[in-house]
């Protein structure tokens, strides 16, 4: 069971940041308990009886600061990630003194904390189902990953694309480059395959599921050296 606190002063910034976690930990399969505290004293206290595998840290708070906090915890425990999330971003230095997993800076973007969330479950090596929620008028839906040879983008739109069929969504495909897995490559400005799905590369395209996909200049070494490594050519 994944223990995750979330330590912030500010109730709407708990609320938003566990509704986040919420949404992506239950697409992926994953099961987790979080604990939401409002002070460093009162998340040292329950750190005392309960070891937290993530714990998402404000650094302005009443009191005891994030990084007093963080020092204190790392006396007890050197395996916990800790995640800073804050606006003040010139305590990024001293995020480093006690070995940060990352540093956020907020207002973030939903994609960015998902991101990182995602390297953290890595680090914990944490099973995973690979499921890419997305946004729809008909509330949130889950993508399997496995199934999707490829993403593309046009305007502001992105297209997931599978054997069976094409789903459309808004959002950019930055923001979903930053969830996905590793079995996944940017291309192209506009594309994003599935490394699974790959049969065949050329300088200037690659062979993704049947389909012919462009390389640009931009990622033709990236992924010349992705797919060497792969032994796909």
């Amino acid at each position: 069971m994944l223990q995750i606190a979330i330590c912030d002063a500010d109730h709407h910034a708990r609320r938003d940041l566990r509704q986040l976690i919420d949404l992506t930990l239950q697409l992926k399969g994953v099961p987790y308990i979080i604990r939401e505290e409002s002070s460093g004293e009162s998340l040292l206290q329950t750190a005392t009886s309960l070891h937290f595998d993530i714990i998402f840290l404000d650094i302005k708070m009443r009191a005891l600061n994030g990084i007093e906090t963080a020092k204190i915890i790392r006396k007890k425990s050197q395996m916990s990630l800790i995640i800073f999330v804050t606006s003040h971003a010139e305590y990024v230095f001293q995020a480093f003194d006690v070995k940060a997993f990352n540093f956020i800076v907020k207002p973030y973007a939903d994609g960015k904390m998902i991101h990182v969330l995602n390297e953290a479950l890595r680090e914990l090596k944490i099973p995973q189902n690979h499921y890419l929620p997305i946004k729809r008028k008909q509330g949130i839906y889950r993508l399997s990953l496995a199934d999707i040879s490829y993403f593309y983008s046009h305007q502001r739109q992105v297209t997931a694309v599978t054997a069976e069929g094409e789903t459309c969504f808004y959002d950019k495909l930055d923001q979903v480059e930053k969830q996905l897995p590793d079995f996944f490559i940017r291309c192209h400005n506009r594309y994003i395959v599935n490394l699974n799905m790959v049969t065949n590369v050329s300088a200037v395209s690659l062979d993704c599921n049947g389909e012919t996909l462009p390389i640009s200049r931009k990622y033709k070494h990236h992924v010349a050296l992705i797919m060497s490594q792969k032994g796909v050519n």
